[in-house]
């Protein structure tokens, strides 16, 4: 961190930051000295030994995607019974819960042409994933949220699917999974699968995955987050503003390519086995800006919050200098840049510590403030142009005081909300809390209802489902 100005993840480690292992390379190929699997149960081993590993090399989340699609061959040839699989599956997410990675599994719900389609292939998705569903209700009664999952949504998606009928109701209880839209967002399936062309660097690129999300063999070596607010506070007027601004983007890519360069020669010299099992070079690694508080700059420097039409206007001035920037940068270095949202609640709280703010909470990226209204489709128009702008990284969250009931109705707002305003990743988030013996309670509760016992309340921070009481109250 300079003065507030920059939050930079983990400057100087040797580590990258996120990866997307290839689990095609991986049943194809094992893994280190281990051969192919031959059974669900070996991959799925196979699979923990590289969670387990990962973080050598890369500090934060991994990815792995299409689990479901991944192991329907192995569940169709093996005809496992319903109790052996939930067992097996049960077992498999308990040891990702108890390491120490931030794992996300994607579920594509249904066939995809990319994979060897059989007759009874829906038929096994439709179990397999009601079981994972079934498994991860149990483990988030008890406070387990990982490994994280994010459902695919895709023109062929059946949206009467009664798994993805489960998938809805725990979003509405949990916030629980996410949700990544390839019907009308502006990310494709097809970059879901490892690219093999080299990139054109005079082109901007789609991140995919999310915040917590990458596409197979897709990597980020490091990402840093600029404090617009900062920025704000110090500007004489908006030609200044722009003037600093371009100021801390080229100090961002500064550390970005020092990191970069830490991680490559690790790669280049034959030190990360584990990564060079998949990939031969970093062509496809992103380094990543993130943003933090555009509202609060916006309130300093005209004296509107981004609700406002003013507000607005500047916000896509400013997005648009920053994809031309990030242009500029990938054509001279040679190097992919993203521009993104997320992560940056957690790194606005501490940037804030590194001066006299007067600000107690920097709003994420180009969001809108808490206090701006409850109206929700106001909110979503409001917001669909600038994530449409964002290279990776967002999140759009329809926020709820407590959880809810499902019925047909709570999915059709997820289902118009894709159609009409086609956010790349989405998410319900609900405040809810957790009893130790009765579990689930809807909303902020302090003690149990049945027992009296102290609950712990959890909401969303950083895309990560967090205890309240673990954060900084400004967070809370």
């Amino acid at each position: 961190m300079n003065n507030g100005y920059i939050y930079s993840w983990e400057d100087g480690t040797d580590r990258g930051y996120s990866i997307g292992w290839n689990l095609k390379t991986l049943i194809q190929k094992g893994l280190n000295d281990s051969a192919p699997s031959e059974r669900l149960d070996e991959l799925l081993e196979q699979i923990m030994q590289l969670v387990k590993e990962s973080s050598k090399e890369w500090a934060g989340p991994i990815t792995f995607n299409s689990f479901d699609n991944y192991i329907l061959p192995f569940v169709e040839k093996e005809k496992p019974s319903k109790q052996g699989f939930f067992t097996l599956m049960e077992q498999f997410f308990q040891k990702i819960s108890e390491t120490e990675s931030e794992v996300t599994i994607s579920l594509d719900l249904v066939p995809r042409p990319d994979f060897e389609v059989t007759e009874k292939a829906q038929t096994i998705l439709d179990a397999v994933n009601g079981v994972i569903a079934d498994i991860y209700l149990s483990q988030m009664q008890r406070g387990g949220f990982e490994p994280y999952i994010a459902v695919n949504l895709y023109p062929e998606t059946n949206w009467d699917s009664p798994a993805l009928e489960k998938w809805l109701e725990l979003s509405y209880q949990y916030g629980q999974p996410t949700y990544q839209n390839f019907i009308t967002g502006t990310i494709s399936p097809e970059t879901l699968r490892p690219r093999n062309e080299k990139p054109d660097h005079e082109a901007l690129h789609m991140r995919l995955g999310g915040a917590i999300g990458n596409s197979e063999n897709q990597t980020v070596t490091g990402y840093t987050c600029i404090n617009l607010a900062r920025i704000g506070s110090e500007a004489k007027d908006e030609k200044h503003f722009f003037t600093l601004l371009d100021e801390q983007v080229e100090n961002a890519s500064e550390t970005l390519e020092s990191q970069r360069k830490l991680v490559e020669a690790r790669l280049d010299d034959e030190n990360m086995p584990l990564t060079s099992q998949f990939i031969d070079n970093l062509d496809w690694s992103f380094s990543v800006i993130i943003l933090v508080g555009m509202n609060e700059a916006l309130e300093t420097l005209i004296d509107a919050p981004l609700g406002h039409v003013a507000g607005k206007a500047v916000t896509y001035k400013v997005l648009e200098f920053l994809l031309r920037k990030i242009e500029d940068i990938q054509y001279r270095t040679g190097h992919l840049y993203s521009i993104e949202s997320y992560p940056s609640e957690r790194p606005g709280s501490a940037l804030l510590s590194e001066y006299e703010a007067e600000e107690a909470f920097l709003t994420p990226a180009t969001e809108l403030k808490a206090s701006h209204g409850d109206d929700l489709w106001d909110a979503l128009e409001h917001q669909k142009k600038y994530h449409s702008m964002y290279t990776g990284g967002t999140l759009e969250q329809i926020y709820l005081e407590q959880g809810l009931s499902y019925n047909p109705e709570l999915k059709l707002l997820i289902r118009r909300t894709i159609k009409n305003f086609g956010y790349n990743y989405l998410a319900i988030t609900p405040r809810f809390s957790l009893c130790p013996e009765h579990g689930y309670i809807k909303g902020e509760e302090e003690t149990c209802p049945i027992c009296g016992k102290e609950t712990e309340t959890y909401t969303r921070i950083d895309q990560k489902l967090t205890p309240v009481s673990s954060l900084s109250e400004p967070l809370k």
